[in-house]
């Protein structure tokens, strides 16, 4: 559907009840926002093993130009009982994650750790990313529980799935 002048929204529901959101504007200055894609994940996962796993937040953009840059923005719902880590992903490469940690696998935008059951909590996280493409570049965020014995459950606590909640993810590209 058409908002205004030169800017276009659709939407898209697909098979496991996330919706993306897509809204176009272009405008010609540099640092405006040229365009602005979302995704919404409704239902809820488990990531078991300890090895980097989608958490289903996803979506995907195309950048206008080669100078521009995207900005990430993430909230994950998430529980783990002992440790686990949320990194986000630009294709298939962890951006914007600290860099001191003692291996890739410690090295991320937020570690999950909850001593109770009952308990989770929103992890948020805002990226500029440079990716210096015009190709379709999927962003998701990936996480890994620290042990093989330990899940780490998005939009849901550790006790049950009674209460369902929201992630998201909006990319914006700024011109450059």
């Amino acid at each position: 559907w058409s908002i205004g002048d030169g800017v276009t929204a659709t939407t898209q529901s697909s098979a496991d009840n996330s919706t993306k959101v897509a809204t176009t504007a272009y405008v010609d200055s540099a640092n405006k926002v040229l365009q602005v894609v979302s995704g919404t994940l409704l239902t809820q996962a488990t990531i078991t093993g300890s090895t980097w796993a989608a958490t289903g937040v996803t979506a995907d953009i195309t950048p206008a130009s080669t100078s521009n840059k995207v900005l990430v923005t993430v909230t994950v719902y998430a529980y783990c009982n002992d440790a686990a880590m949320l990194a986000l992903y630009r294709d298939s490469t962890k951006v914007g994650a600290g860099t001191d940690g003692s291996s890739d696998d410690y090295e991320g935008y937020a570690m999950v750790r909850f001593s109770n059951a009952n308990q989770g909590a929103t992890f948020s996280y805002s990226f500029l990313d440079s990716p210096s493409s015009t190709s379709s570049i999927t962003y998701t965020v990936q996480g890994r529980p620290i042990s093989s014995s330990d899940n780490l459950y998005i939009n849901r606590r550790g006790d049950d799935g009674n209460y369902s909640l929201a992630s998201t993810i909006t990319l914006m590209e700024i011109a450059g």
